[in-house]
């Protein structure tokens, strides 16, 4: 018998977060609004990693508001910045809107950027066994994307409470660079990680 190196490693990966939030406002306000930070830290080591111990840090800021300047309408924009150890990631933004057309009729829309990194395991992880072949690729772009939706709900309601609703709900994401795995042929038993130039799904 013969052993495939590393075939009997163990391979370890080691999550550091920390989330810290402060908000503003009530219910009663017009305006209130909420800052914080994400602090994302992965490690892994092990002989099927590449040059056995890499790390990937992902470590974000962030301040969303909501805005009603009457009671029938909700403004929510939202900003994000992010610092990658390993991507340079684009400032993310969204704007959520709801609107209540009447007492039972409520319109919702939002617009919103998005960015992922990939991870450790997609970039540098061999997992190769009996029943495995898979191979990251440290040349992956991180994913950006642009995500649209638009909603529009009924409620039957009596003074009490809802009896029944409908909604109509229409969105698009657009990805690009999405992150898949694939086999390196039709016949190949190998998989490993690619960029697929765009995804959209609606």
């Amino acid at each position: 018998m013969v052993l495939v190196p590393g075939a009997q490693d163990t391979t370890w990966f080691k999550n550091m977060m920390l989330r810290a939030s402060y908000g503003f406002g009530d219910q009663t306000n017009k305006l209130r609004f909420q800052s914080g930070i994400d602090f994302n830290n992965e490690t892994g080591y092990g002989k099927r990693i590449k040059d056995d111990q890499q790390q990937i840090g992902d470590y974000a800021a962030y301040v969303s508001g909501n805005y009603s300047p009457w009671s029938v309408l909700s403004l929510q924009p939202g900003l994000r910045y992010i610092y990658n150890t390993k991507f340079n990631a684009p400032l993310i933004y969204s704007l959520n809107v709801k609107y209540d057309i009447n007492e039972r009729v409520i319109l919702r829309a939002s617009l919103a950027s998005g960015f992922r990194a990939p991870s450790l395991k997609e970039l540098y992880l061999d997992f190769v066994d009996i029943n495995h072949d898979i191979h990251g690729n440290e040349n992956l772009k991180a994913e950006t994307s642009i995500n649209t939706n638009i909603m529009l709900q009924y409620n039957s309601r009596t003074q009490q409470a809802y009896v029944w609703g409908i909604e109509l709900n229409m969105f698009r994401h657009n990805i690009s660079d999405n992150i898949q795995l694939i086999p390196l042929s039709d016949n190949s038993a190998i998989y490993t990680y690619v960029n697929v130039n765009q995804f959209v799904s609606q």
